[in-house]
């Protein structure tokens, strides 16, 4: 992770805050989830780690799915917001 290789305490500390806040959660890679993954994988030609992702947040219900990859918004399964540089 490129924060923590080049030292950026301040932003690992905002990313466990994250990662702590209420509103987020963190899901369980499943079967239901590779199924899901899989034709994701093909109509997009996603790779796999993305499909998964992507899968993981639709399986698990999720309102929106938060990237800095602008190629994955085209994923039309989920709402996929592309964040862009630093604040």
């Amino acid at each position: 992770m490129k924060p923590m290789r080049d030292g950026e305490t301040a932003l690992l500390t905002r990313y466990d805050a994250l990662f702590a806040a209420s509103r987020v959660g963190v899901l369980d890679l499943t079967a239901s989830v590779v199924d899901r993954a899989t034709p994701l994988r093909a109509k997009y030609a996603f790779k796999a780690p993305d499909a998964l992702h992507l899968a993981t947040a639709i399986d698990g219900g999720s309102v929106a799915f938060w990237t800095g990859d602008a190629a994955l918004a085209r994923c039309t399964e989920i709402s996929v917001v592309v964040l862009s540089g630093t604040p």
